[in-house]
């Protein structure tokens, strides 16, 4: 029998783990043939600035999975599920198009701008219909030695 988690008053079905990261979890869950994606943190304050970091993206355009229930209070997130490959499996098939660059290179742009970085891990990137998504909320203070030329184009280049 699947695991049930119940959300804010609402009963979700666990399907299967998307990933893990260094502080949370992320499962596929679904509610009436519905699915999301369910970010599982260590702690309440992580869900807290995840959420917060959200809002930011939000605020500066970044295309990202909507927070569809703020559930910090138990170290949960559930997000709109973005249903395509990620960048990191778009990499290994040798399958990245130059229009996902040029989303990314906007991206790139107004974070840079809002004095933001990204984690710019391939698996924190994924395209539905043609649109590339940020998966991942997080975000940190701007600096060169973390910015994607400095530290994403390396993961984005490999084989």
């Amino acid at each position: 029998m699947a695991e049930k988690i119940n959300i804010n008053g609402l009963d979700y079905k666990a399907e299967r783990l998307l990933g893990t990261g260094g502080h949370s979890r992320t499962r596929l869950v679904s509610r009436n043939g519905n699915f999301f994606a369910l970010k599982e943190f260590e702690t309440a304050e992580d869900a807290r600035r995840d959420a917060a970091d959200y809002r930011r993206l939000k605020e500066i355009r970044v295309l990202t999975p909507e927070l569809i229930e703020d559930d910090s209070k138990n170290a949960r997130l559930l997000k709109e599920y973005i249903e395509g490959e990620t960048v990191a499996e778009l990499i290994a098939r040798k399958a990245l198009q130059e229009e996902y660059l040029a989303q990314l290179a906007y991206m790139l742009d107004v974070t840079k701008e809002a004095g933001l970085n990204l984690n710019y891990a391939p698996e924190n990137f994924a395209v539905q219909r043609g649109i590339l998504y940020c998966v991942d909320y997080e975000t940190r203070p701007y600096t060169e030695e973390e910015s994607f030329e400095k530290e994403g184009l390396a993961l984005w280049s490999r084989p």
